[in-house]
């Protein structure tokens, strides 16, 4: 894995269609953590709202993709949080990225579709 990974990271933008798109919630503030080797974090929340949510995966890089399972839940976590399919503790996913310009595109299934998210890293 290429140690640029390693960090955090705040979805910005999607890319769907072939085109940039803003952020279809200019509340939401979702950080991809990659705190070591083998173990990430997700965690959001949105502005002017109650409730975050956070979990906890190990993963592996493996060509182009992430393939992750997810260990922990914060017991912190909303309510809401449970409608998300990744924040389910044992949850799987297999995940394509790619480094572009300095940002992170992770590639998510929408439908028969494909939509991008884009993560720009935190300068700490």
């Amino acid at each position: 894995m290429s140690s640029f990974l390693l960090g955090s990271w705040l979805f910005v933008a999607i890319f769907y269609r072939d085109q940039i798109l803003p952020l279809p919630n200019e509340a939401l503030k979702q950080y991809y953590i990659f705190s070591s080797q083998s173990e990430n974090k997700v965690f959001y929340f949105r502005l002017g709202e109650r409730g975050t949510c956070e979990r906890t995966a190990s993963y592996e890089i493996k060509g182009s993709t992430i393939e992750q399972t997810v260990t922990n839940l914060s017991s912190e976590n909303a309510d809401f949080c449970s409608q998300d399919p990744d924040m389910r503790l044992g949850a799987f996913s297999i995940v394509p990225y790619q480094l572009k310009e300095n940002q992170l595109w992770m590639s998510l299934p929408l439908g028969e579709e494909e939509i991008i998210f884009i993560f720009e890293k935190v300068i700490d």
